[in-house]
This record gives structure tokens, C-alpha cells and sequence, in this order.
């Protein structure tokens, strides 16, 4: 009965994947990415897992009428494990990782993580230990004389990945402690959806997905009385510390602690360990209580009511079919073998109930909190986009399944089953990752699951399409991010970055006077925003009216005075507007307060140019020499002044950080 309700379970997967690859819409998110790929890559690839779920009918039809054998128990380690056999396969792991890695940062906070590590801040947001590994890192790639940029940072998942492969196969010898068989649980296991976070994946999930895996292993070795009671309680606070998500564990952990054959005092002391732990680590880590509290908000916010809950709350509630459907994409995409083994599991189960063993009693004290998480959240961005976080809950379900359907892919008898697991599995990872390897694939991906009006808040689809204008932005194709600025706009016209990035990609295309009622509208919706003022004072000294473009760059001096290219452009306004005593005022105070700001200028001949003396320790302008068109503006879309201003970096919803003079920071998330 369990290998039939695998077959079956199989062909209705391999059906979905199917129609939802010919369709490639955005309601099959979990399942339609094989679509996104060239015709000949998608033929092979549907054809093997059609193969795959042929191959478990023919094993399920033989296996009519002959008596289930259960696997032989093991006593002890009779036979050493083979562990020479994971070596030749880290090898081409890591080259696969490289190869395969994602080519844009789209699905996850990979553009406010890089921006972190360019700025001098360092927020920790809900990762604190994560965090401060992240900015190590970062700073050995600089000592190594490279830039932490997308590719060198990316090297950090991949070491991730390896890492997470050891702990796999840990995990896998302590499921099937055999000479060889543990390969099958391994396979199933590496081979899950959430690998993708492990391919260049820039995120905190990877290494939050690290320390998951190794509390389980070594709750798994606890179980059998290997490891001290603390090691196991050390982990756990790890985990935590990784990405505060990972509390849905501690069930777990009392589970492993109740079931052990210890007084109560050393029950209690052992409970108590995770936690001194914890308020040790997030210490050190100089990571206080009050900072949880945003987390917190976050992860709730897709379910408030008022102005907020009607601009970020998904249109449709928490018992509909939107949200079936929307926790059945992410088990698919994430755990798609796992939930057939569960199926399978759940068929083959006898009659009269039996309790769990101890192991998979921790096992599914991990698994269920995680379970029931995922299907509790209801962030406010595309559903699509929170698939790392929803992964990192689902993964210990994905091991309680393959270590209580054991008897279904075990021994000789069961080879077909495990070879059609394994290939079922490795479609559905690999037609993921070929996707996000591939930059157009995903980037057609991104956009069809960002904006569908009917499953994806206002918010989500703002979010979404400030991202794509974001990606094409920083590579200097204007053009191709104003489409992404107007529906960014549309979907959100409440958030005034929306309307002042509309304005800064027509200014980049220099259609100023198409810029101004769009800039206009971000400043009355934002007033105290300076970046949509100064673009608008901007835009109004490149058409030559500077008297319009005084009192809006002198509002965005008030508002952020500590900018030095905002007073130089002021003055330059003044300038040309006859006040030239003005502008000699503006542009003393920028040489008293920022001596070096003029010799970072980088102006080429016909542009102003400074001299200055230096009298006990203060810089002040001996003569101002101008020459033919000195007086453009500084910060327009001609100039790159990116040297003299670090963003702030922000990553809680809903507020993003839109575009600057100085630099651009990715909308946060």
C-alpha cells in the first residue's frame, strides 16, 4: 500500500509539473519552473521524471501479493560505514554549486545583504550570528585584494553547502547505520529543493539551514547516548542565534530531554542550558531583546487589519484556497519526495496505532512546529519570494519523512523505489536551480510571480517590481527599469519612493519635463523625504530653472544637512541665479565642514575647479577659478558622486530606501 500510494502520489506530482511547465503562469510557482527553460532542456527533463514515476507503478504492481519484509534490525555498527564514499562526491558538488550558482539576487535579501557589507553599517536584523559571520567574511575577501561583490560573497553559500553535505550525510548514517544503504537517504536528502539556497544563494537561510542540521544530527546522536546533554543544547542555541526562526526547534529539544533516563534536576539543568547559551551568544553578539520586536512585526505584519493590512495583506484570508495552494507550491518546490514519503508512510502505517521510536519522536517534535510555521506565515510579499524561509521550516519535516518511510526505499527489493525517489527529486531541485542559473529564466520568473494581482498584496507586487528596476538600474539600462518604476507605482501609489523612482528613471533617459509631475507627487507624499526634493531640484537646473530650484534644494539641505553634494548643488542654483554671494556662503561652509569633499572631485577641464590653503588646520578657498560650463549641477545623472555618503540600509517592511544622489540602495525587505 505505501509503494502504491507513492506511485500514485508520484503521477499526480509529475502531472502538475507538467501543466503548470506548459503554462508557466504564476498560480504554479512551486511547480512550473522547468517552463522558464530552453524546449530541449524541458523535454529531458519532464521525460525523466515521467520515467521516474513509471518506474514506481511497475515496482508498486510487482509487489502485489508479496509479503512485506521489514529491514533488519541493526545492532550496533556490525559494519563500518564506508565514508571514503562521500569524498569523490564533494568534488563535483562544488563544481556544480559554482557552475549552477543563481546569476541574480531576486527571490531573497541578497541586494540589502551586499549592500550591508559595502557600508559601514552592519545591521543584524533577525540573524545576528549570521550577521557577524557575513561581515567576517566579507572582510577576509577584501584582505585577498577583491571587492565583496555578488560573486566573491555567493563563495559563502557554497561553503555553506559543503558544510551542510558532511552534516547530510551524518544525519543519513544515523537513519540507515549501514556500510552502504546510508547513501540513499543522502541522496534523497542533498538532492531536496531547499539545496538551491547552497548555489550562490545570498541570503542568511543557507547557513541558518547549516546550523539546523547540525542540531539534528546531534539530537539524532544524543538520542543514542553518544554526546553530553549540552552539546545538543549548544546547537540549538546556535541555530536560534542564526536566524531567530529556528525557536520552533526547542519542542524538539524537550521532547530529547523528557525522553531521556535522568533525575529531574539534571532534566531541568539540561533544559536550562539552551538558554544561558543563548543570552551568552546574542551578548557577545551585542544583539538585545528590544531589537526582536521588528522580527516580530515583520512576520505578522501580512496579517493586520486598517491601512496597513489593506495595503500589504495578500487578497484572500488564511481559509481559502489561495492559501492551500500557496502552502502546497512551497512543499513542492522545497520538500517535493519528503511529502510522498510522508504519504507513502502514512498508508503503509498498520492498523493499531504504535508509538514512534525515540528518534523519530525528536524528529517530529521538530518537524510539526516547523510545519504548522509555514502554513501560519502570511508575509505580505509574493508568496514565491518567502520560499527560503518557508524551506529552512520544512526541513526537518523532509528528514522525519525520509527516516520513517525507511522500510519504503530500504534494501534490494526496494532499489527501483529508491533510483525513482532519487530522480524525482533531482528534477525537481535541478529545473530550479538550471532556472535561477540562467539570468533571463529568472528574471521572467521573478516578474510573472510578483504580479499576479490576484494572490499578491500591494505591497508584494510594489516590492517585487522595485527590485527588477533595481537590477536593470544598477546596470545602467534605464529604459528597462522604468516599466518596473511605473508599476511599482501603480500597485503602491500611496509610498512616495515609488513616484520619486519613477522621476529618477526619467531623469536618467533626460525626459525632465516628463520627470517633474512625478517627482512633484513623490515630494507632497513624502515631505520630508530629501531624496525626492533634491532629485526635483535637480531636474529644474537641468531645465534652466534655477529660482524653482533654490527653495526645493534648500528643503533638502534642512532635512539631510550633512551631505555636502546637496550644498554644492545649492549653490550652484544660486549661482546661476545671479546670487552669487549666496553661493559663495554655501560653498564656504562645504570647505570648512568637508575639506576633502573638493579634491575628491574627479572634474575634467572645462568644469570647476578648486585651489585651496590650509591655515591652522581649517581648508578655506583661496580663489574660485570658473571656466566654460562650470556651473553644471553636481549629483545629475552625469556625474557619479559616490564617495562621500553611506546609506542607511534598511531591511524591515514596509519601509524601503529609494534612490540617492550618492548611491542606491536595494528596497528592503
Amino acid at each position: 500500500m505505501g509503494i502504491l500510494t507513492l506511485a500514485a502520489g508520484a503521477s499526480i506530482y509529475a502531472l502538475l509539473v507538467v501543466v503548470a511547465s506548459m503554462g508557466t503562469g504564476a498560480r504554479g510557482w512551486g511547480v512550473h519552473a522547468a517552463g522558464f527553460l530552453p524546449p530541449g532542456i524541458r523535454l529531458l527533463l519532464l521525460a525523466a521524471l515521467l520515467a521516474a514515476a513509471v518506474l514506481l507503478w511497475m515496482t508498486a504492481l510487482q509487489a502485489q501479493g508479496t509479503p512485506a519484509v521489514p529491514p533488519p534490525a541493526s545492532k550496533g555498527r556490525p559494519e563500518r560505514p564506508r565514508l571514503w564514499l562521500l569524498a569523490p562526491l564533494l568534488l563535483p558538488f562544488g563544481a556544480a554549486l559554482w557552475f549552477l550558482r543563481a546569476r541574480t539576487q531576486l527571490l531573497g535579501d541578497g541586494a540589502v545583504w551586499l549592500a550591508t557589507v559595502r557600508s559601514s553599517q552592519h545591521p543584524m536584523f533577525s540573524e545576528p550570528l549570521f550577521a557577524a559571520l557575513w561581515h567576517a567574511f566579507a572582510r577576509l575577501v577584501r584582505k585577498t585584494g577583491h571587492a565583496p561583490d555578488a560573486v566573491s560573497m555567493s563563495l559563502f553559500s557554497m561553503l555553506c553547502g559543503g558544510i551542510a553535505a558532511v552534516l547530510l550525510a551524518g544525519i543519513a548514517l544515523e537513519i540507515v547505520p549501514s556500510r552502504t544503504r546510508w547513501l540513499v537517504p543522502l541522496g534523497l536528502l542533498l538532492t531536496l529543493g531547499v539545496s538551491q539556497l547552497y548555489f550562490g544563494y545570498i541570503e542568511s537561510y543557507p547557513l541558518a539551514a547549516v546550523f539546523l542540521l547540525l542540531y539534528l544530527w546531534l539530537a539524532l546522536r544524543r538520542v543514542r547516548g553518544v554526546d553530553p546533554a549540552w552539546v545538543s543544547g549548544a546547537a540549538l542555541a546556535l541555530a536560534i542565534s542564526a536566524h531567530l526562526s529556528a525557536m520552533y526547534l526547542v519542542p524538539s529539544y524537550v521532547v530529547l530531554v523528557a525522553l531521556e533516563k535522568r533525575p529531574l534536576p539534571q532534566k531541568l539543568l539540561s533544559l536550562a542550558l539552551p538558554i544561558a547559551f543563548l543570552a551568552l551568544l546574542l551578548f557577545v553578539l551585542g544583539y538585545r531583546p528590544a531589537q526582536w520586536q521588528a522580527p516580530l512585526h515583520a512576520a505578522t505584519s501580512g496579517m493586520r487589519e486598517g491601512f496597513e493590512g489593506v495595503t500589504i495583506h495578500r487578497p484572500y484570508g488564511f481559509f481559502s484556497y489561495g492559501h492551500l495552494s500557496d502552502v502546497a507550491n512551497v512543499l513542492f518546490l522545497a520538500i517535493p519526495v519528503p511529502v510522498l514519503l510522508l504519504l507513502g508512510w502514512a498508508a503503509g502505517q498498520p492498523r493499531s496505532a504504535r508509538p514512534l521510536p525515540r528518534a523519530l519522536a525528536v524528529l517530529a517534535a521538530a518537524a510539526l512546529p516547523g510545519l504548522l510555521l509555514s502554513i501560519w506565515l502570511m508575509t505580505p510579499v509574493a508568496p514565491a519570494q518567502d520560499w527560503d524561509l518557508m524551506s529552512v521550516l520544512l526541513l526537518p519535516a523532509a528528514v522525519f519523512a525520509v527516516a520513517a518511510s525507511r522500510r519504503l526505499w530500504e534494501g534490494p527489493p526496494r532499489a527501483r523505489v529508491a533510483a525513482a525517489l532519487i530522480s524525482i527529486s533531482l528534477v525537481s531541485l535541478l529545473s530550479f536551480v538550471l532556472v535561477n542559473a540562467d539570468e533571463g529564466a529568472a528574471v521572467r520568473r521573478f516578474a510573472a510571480v510578483v504580479n499576479d494581482r490576484d494572490r499578491v498584496s500591494s505591497y508584494g507586487r510594489s516590492y517585487g517590481n522595485s527590485v527588477l528596476e533595481l537590477l536593470y538600474r544598477d546596470r545602467g539600462q534605464y529604459s528597462e527599469a522604468l516599466p518596473y518604476a511605473r508599476a511599482a507605482a501603480e500597485a503602491e501609489p500611496t509610498n512616495p519612493r515609488n513616484w520619486t523612482n519613477v522621476g529618477f528613471e526619467l531623469m536618467r533617459l533626460s525626459r525632465y519635463e516628463e520627470a517633474l509631475p512625478y517627482l512633484r507627487e513623490g515630494v507632497r507624499r513624502g515631505p520630508e523625504r530629501w531624496e525626492g526634493r533634491y532629485n526635483l531640484g535637480l531636474t529644474y537646473m537641468k531645465l534652466d530653472r534655477y529660482p524653482d530650484a533654490i527653495p526645493v534644494l534648500r528643503d533638502a539641505v534642512r532635512i539631510q544637512p550633512n551631505l555636502p553634494v546637496l550644498r554644492h548643488n545649492l549653490g550652484l542654483a544660486f549661482y546661476r541665479s545671479g546670487q552669487t554671494d549666496s553661493a559663495l556662503v554655501v560653498w564656504r561652509e562645504i570647505l570648512l565642514r568637508w575639506p576633502d569633499y573638493a579634491a575628491s572631485l574627479k572634474l575634467p577641464s572645462e568644469q570647476l575647479r578648486y585651489t585651496f590653503s590650509v591655515h591652522g588646520g581649517s581648508a578655506v578657498p583661496a580663489r574660485l577659478i570658473w571656466t566654460k560650463e562650470s556651473t553644471r549641477c553636481r549629483g545629475t545623472p552625469s556625474w557619479n558622486a559616490r564617495t562621500n555618503h553611506s546609506p542607511e540600509t534598511s531591511r524591515q517592511r514596509p519601509v524601503r530606501t529609494g534612490p540617492t544622489p550618492t548611491s542606491f540602495t536595494p528596497p528592503s525587505r
